[in-house]
């Protein structure tokens, strides 16, 4: 079967950082529809028998300077995920170094790497971003998150871990 589709024709299914970078799922492996909160779930069955999504993602522009943001610092314990920049820079920090993903480049950020993304807001950008969770694949979170980041996280959530790399 071959699809086609524009993708500024497609709607977006959900958003992240308030409404700075919007989602837009063209793959998953089950009929659990775009990533959610609920993924995370332990009684879920995208948590118990694992996923794989495809999606674009697109950060706008904040029109005030100061309502930039960054995730919180974290890690998914089972989990591979990639992002391909399509247009502007994403910053990330990637266990302790930081990357800029642009046009042409990929990054991979294996299971358990701690990772976050800079500066929302600030830089307009577009990624492809694919990811395969096994079951299971817990976050873990390294820095407090802070209110509103995402439905269903709590402020002050934190996660310990002794980093020996």
């Amino acid at each position: 079967m071959v699809r086609f589709q524009k993708v500024e024709k497609m709607a977006s299914d959900s958003n992240a950082f308030g409404s700075l970078v919007e989602y837009k799922t063209f793959y998953t492996s089950d009929s659990g529809g775009p990533h959610g909160i609920h993924d995370y779930d332990k009684d879920g069955e995208r948590y118990n028998k694992g996923y794989t999504i495809a999606r674009f993602s697109k950060a706008s522009v904040s029109p005030k300077e100061n309502k930039a943001s960054s995730q919180p610092y974290h890690s998914h314990l089972r989990r591979d995920l990639f992002l391909i920049g399509i247009s502007g820079k994403r910053t990330m920090i990637v266990e302790g170094k930081k990357y800029e993903i642009v046009p042409g480049t990929y990054i991979y950020i294996g299971p358990d790497e701690a990772h976050k993304t800079l500066d929302v807001g600030k830089q307009a950008w577009e990624n492809i971003e694919m990811w395969r969770a096994l079951p299971k694949d817990d976050e873990r979170f390294y820095e407090d998150v802070p209110a509103g980041f995402e439905p269903g996280r709590e402020k002050g959530a934190k996660a310990s871990k002794k980093r020996s790399r």
